[in-house]
């Protein structure tokens, strides 16, 4: 990763995030190494706890599967956890992601070491890490505060999967707030630890979601991202994949859940999630909750 050149982009440059620059905040200058244009992208960030639950860490990597198979750059800060989870997700979707580093951007201050190879394999896919300490800065514990506020800051919104009631992933929120952007959080039992904080979040205005699709509703509700073109065409039932196919026919004695798709179609399971998120936004099949899809009106008339 040290052999990758960082560039610094001032905030009086034109490359500067345009939506970075419009928080208060703003650093007067960032340093980044990796694609300098996924910066501008439309971006969702995901972000959560350390300690997560295995579910937790699905969750995540599918939501960032789904959100940048759409072409949305997904933001988070590479820490172990729901932030790896994250990026790992879009990079499976062969998506952009963006990482905001705690420290300056060399690979021996690194955070956590473990994410160095993640790291790097951002980088080479087209996203880019980020940082507003141009050198020899280790990751402190308040630059990781400080940061919080500029992966809000590129982002159209954040997405909370778990959290505790304290934690970098409700002060990330609490920055998107004071800054006008979106605030998702999925809810959890009661009884869970990593539910508190994204259970609160929720009780205190925040949008309750459950996928990626709830997610791309409310934006292209909100006027502030409408799906990749490709996924916007209409076709025809001889035009459909072998995979949409495959799903239609599964779905066409009733409702299934996701897992009885999977079994019944024998598509892989993260073609399978985006072949269903595809197939919902062009209308063709719908997700009534739970992970069950049905047929839609326009689909059983066609």
């Amino acid at each position: 990763m040290d052999t990758v050149l960082a560039q610094m982009i001032s905030l009086k440059n034109h490359a500067y995030p345009p939506l970075l620059k419009g928080i208060s905040d703003a650093p007067k200058a960032i340093y980044i190494k990796g694609n300098p244009e996924a910066l501008s992208s439309p971006s969702i960030a995901i972000v959560g706890t350390r300690k997560a639950s295995g579910q937790g860490l699905e969750l995540a990597g599918r939501i960032a599967y789904e959100l940048a198979s759409q072409c949305l750059a997904i933001v988070s800060g590479l820490a172990q956890g729901i932030d790896g989870a994250a990026h790992k997700g879009a990079l499976e979707a062969h998506g952009i992601t963006i990482a905001v580093l705690g420290s300056s951007l060399e690979e021996r201050f690194l955070f956590p070491g473990s994410h160095l190879r993640l790291a790097k394999d951002i980088i080479n896919a087209g996203g880019a890490l980020v940082s507003e300490y141009e050198k020899n800065q280790p990751a402190l514990r308040y630059h990781f505060v400080a940061r919080n506020r500029i992966i809000s800051g590129l982002s159209l919104g954040v997405v909370v999967v778990e959290s505790p009631l304290k934690g970098g992933s409700l002060i990330t929120a609490q920055f998107a707030k004071a800054q006008k952007r979106l605030v998702f959080a999925v809810p959890g039992s009661p009884f869970s630890n990593n539910a508190r904080g994204t259970n609160a979040l929720i009780k205190q205005g925040a949008m309750l979601v459950e996928n990626a699709t709830d997610i791309l509703e409310v934006l292209k509700k909100k006027k502030l991202f409408t799906p990749s073109s490709h996924t916007k065409k209409q076709h025809t039932n001889k035009d459909n994949s072998p995979e949409e196919k495959a799903i239609l026919d599964a779905l066409s004695q009733g409702q299934a859940h996701i897992d009885k798709l999977a079994q019944k179609t024998k598509v892989e399971v993260a073609k399978l999630l985006a072949t269903l998120l595809e197939m919902e936004i062009n209308g063709k099949i719908k997700n009534v909750g739970g992970g069950n899809y049905v047929l839609t009106q326009l689909t059983t008339n066609h």
